[in-house]
């Protein structure tokens, strides 16, 4: 069989074909051809470390800081990257934050009623008072205790002061005493409602010192005192004159009747003690001297002089002689006789045509607000480059009794018409003297032009443009702040 097998193995494969290989040799056969894989991998590796030389230590350490440097400069790239997006978006919210508040706390419309008003331009100067005076001198030696008040009319003839000698202290003590009763007194009466026209007297007076006491303050936060000792004096005078014009009232009160009559006769005593003054003249009574008072008259008013002026202004120092101890023939008060005063100016780079003779001013008075209305330019003469001007008046004699020289505000040019803020003005063309202004028509606010009359830092006189459609109107509804609303708006959305 097994030869038989062979036979046939011969025959499938030919005769000429070679006989399959048996297990050994194939076994054989796969080691040999691992063996010459093996040597010629080893013969590659050999030719490739051949071919690429060993690096030495230093190189290794350069190549191995290159990358650590190369990864510190990624990671501090990406720090920075990190950071800027930080800082981006806290500069976006803080912008959102701003915005949030800016929209909340924009102004809102505001509104006025558009008035008929006068717009003046003023110019400041010094001015010294110039009148009549008849100055009283003191009969004896002692203290001068008023009988007239301060700014106070009186007649030829009438008791003014007494003069109160020396040891006589005690009694003028115990009328102090009294007077001060009699003002606490009043001052009850007229809490609880009683002396008819008592209350106007008194909020009147307290009127005007809390003006003068709003100007102490203000002088106070510039760092101004150069003021303060004429704020006194005034608030002084005021209360004097409160007093005076309170005892005129009837309380209907026994007490206070009382106390009056106490008062008269201790006045009675004091003046059989001392030495009474009379009047020698009809006039407005001032114990407010500064030794000028005969140095010139209103008939001199013509002659005056720049150089006379300046003498006045510089020599001019006022003082007060209530309550203080005088010698005898030493000038204590003086009377102003006379319907008129004069103010004197010199205004710095003012041309003659400013002030003409006969010309009306107004003449301000910051110190306590007074205005002085239809002041007459009376003598205009120019100095140089200045102007040296008098006005003659006839009103607040008694208010400037006090005073030698003041502070005003003289009106050198006024005009009337509609006036409003200056800051209302859109658009504002000096050239031409045009702008407009957001007024309301129906609810809605609408933009109208305006020609400018006059202006100055505050104010604008202003008339309307002819054939427009918006045009304001005294009572009309002006929006003083247009920046703040749009046109056509409904003042109603807008004060939402």
């Amino acid at each position: 069989m097994k030869k038989q097998k062979n036979e046939n193995e011969k025959n499938f494969y030919g005769s000429n074909r070679k006989q399959p290989p048996s297990i050994g040799e194939s076994l054989n056969r796969k080691k040999t051809s691992f063996d010459n894989e093996d040597k010629s991998r080893l013969k590659r590796h050999t030719l490739s470390r051949d071919n690429f030389p060993v690096m030495d230590q230093n190189s290794v350490a350069s190549q191995r800081d290159a990358k650590l440097r190369a990864v510190g400069r990624r990671k501090e790239r990406s720090r920075i990257i990190t950071l800027l997006f930080f800082v981006l978006i806290i500069m976006v919210f803080t912008v959102f934050i701003i915005l949030s508040i800016m929209k909340k706390t924009s102004p809102k419309p505001q509104f006025m009623f558009i008035q008929n008003g006068i717009l003046e331009h003023t110019l400041g100067a010094s001015g010294v008072i110039i009148r009549d005076d008849v100055v009283m001198k003191s009969p004896a030696n002692g203290t001068v205790k008023p009988l007239i008040e301060e700014g106070n009319r009186v007649s030829y003839g009438q008791d003014i002061a007494i003069i109160i000698a020396p040891g006589a202290e005690e009694s003028l003590a115990v009328l102090k005493n009294c007077e001060q009763q009699i003002s606490d007194l009043q001052r009850s009466l007229i809490i609880q409602g009683k002396g008819p026209g008592a209350r106007f007297i008194y909020d009147e007076t307290d009127k005007d010192i809390a003006e003068l006491i709003d100007l102490a303050r203000k002088d106070t936060i510039k760092g101004s005192l150069l003021n303060m000792a004429s704020y006194e004096d005034s608030i002084l005078v005021l209360l004097e004159r409160r007093d005076t014009r309170l005892l005129s009232i009837d309380f209907k009160d026994s007490r206070l009747n009382e106390l009056k009559t106490q008062k008269a006769k201790l006045e009675k005593n004091l003046g059989l003690l001392s030495g009474t003054m009379n009047s020698k003249t009809s006039g407005i009574v001032s114990y407010h001297l500064d030794g000028q008072e005969e140095q010139i008259a209103t008939k001199d008013i013509l002659s005056l002089t720049v150089e006379q002026y300046q003498k006045f202004v510089n020599d001019s120092k006022i003082y007060l002689t209530t309550e203080k101890a005088v010698s005898s023939n030493e000038s204590i008060l003086r009377i102003t006789s006379g319907f008129y005063q004069y103010f004197a100016f010199l205004l710095q780079n003012t041309s003659e045509d400013s002030f003409k003779i006969g010309d009306i001013s107004s003449i301000k008075i910051p110190l306590d607000g007074t205005i002085i209305q239809n002041c007459q330019v009376v003598k205009s003469i120019p100095v140089d480059k200045n102007l040296l001007i008098v006005f003659q008046t006839d009103r607040q004699l008694d208010h400037l009794s006090d005073r030698r020289i003041f502070q005003a505000d003289i009106t050198l040019k006024s005009t009337n018409g509609l006036k409003i803020p200056f800051s209302s003005i859109i658009n504002f063309d000096k050239d031409k003297m045009t702008g407009a202004i957001m007024i309301v028509s129906s609810g809605y606010t609408r933009l109208s032009n305006i020609n400018i009359i006059d202006y100055d830092r505050e104010y604008a006189i202003i008339e309307s443009v002819k054939d427009q459609q918006y045009s304001p109107a005294a009572n009309g509804y002006l929006v003083k702040n247009p920046e703040s609303i749009k046109e056509g708006e409904n003042i109603g959305m807008a004060k939402q």
